[in-house]
């Protein structure tokens, strides 16, 4: 995951001026860094730290409930595959 949150990281700050001419993939990476920066255990405040400017973090912190329910779903994914992959060990034994 920190490949994917630095890469949006780098969107935020250095091409925000795409902001006006692509504005869904900026809030896309809004959204997507703040995902990912929530799979890494950094909070909010930290996710503001890491951004200069105050557009991409008033994107963050207008997306940040939909990153962190896309972030909750992730985490059940991957526990919901763990819980599979067991149960297909148990049955080919």
């Amino acid at each position: 995951m920190f490949g994917r949150a630095f890469f949006h990281k780098y969107v935020l700050n250095e091409l925000i001026e795409w902001c006006f001419s692509s504005p869904l993939n900026i809030l896309r990476s809004a959204i997507n860094f703040s995902r990912y920066s929530f799979g890494l255990g950094k909070g909010p405040y930290s996710q503001f730290g890491e951004l200069r400017p105050l557009v991409a973090r008033l994107l963050v912190a207008i997306s940040l409930p939909l990153a962190f329910a896309m972030f909750l779903k992730d985490k059940y994914n991957v526990a919901r595959a763990g819980r599979r992959q067991i149960i297909w060990a148990k049955s080919h034994c």
